[in-house]
C-alpha cells in the first residue's frame, strides 16, 4: 500500500505471486506490523504455505509475527481472536 496503515492481519492465508516480491512491497511494508495466523489442520490452504510466506516476509525485512494454532482447520478459534485483539490494541496505541 502507498498509504501507511496501522497494521495488517492475515489469517489462514499466504503470500500469493511470490515472484513479484520484494519489489511489490509498498514503502511502509518494513515498518508496518503484520500479524499472520494459521491453523495446523487447514485443509484449504496448507499450513506450510502460510509458514513459507512468513519466512519469506521475515527474510525480506517485514515486521511479521506468525502465530500457529495447533489443530485448527481453515476456521478461527478463541486463541486466535485473543491474538487479533491484542495485535489491534497494540497497533492502534
Amino acid at each position: 500500500s502507498e498509504v501507511k496503515l496501522a497494521g495488517c492481519v492475515a489469517l489462514s492465508t499466504y503470500l500469493p505471486l511470490r515472484g513479484d516480491y520484494p519489489d511489490a512491497f509498498g514503502p511502509h511494508a518494513k515498518t508496518m506490523p503484520f500479524l499472520q495466523g494459521h491453523g495446523t489442520n487447514d485443509m484449504v490452504l496448507q499450513y506450510a504455505y502460510g509458514e513459507r510466506s512468513f519466512e519469506f516476509m521475515k527474510t525480506n525485512g517485514v515486521n511479521v509475527d506468525f502465530k500457529t494454532y495447533v489443530g485448527m482447520a481453515h476456521s478461527a478459534c478463541a486463541e486466535e481472536f485473543d491474538d487479533v485483539k491484542d495485535f489491534l490494541a497494540s497497533a492502534l496505541a
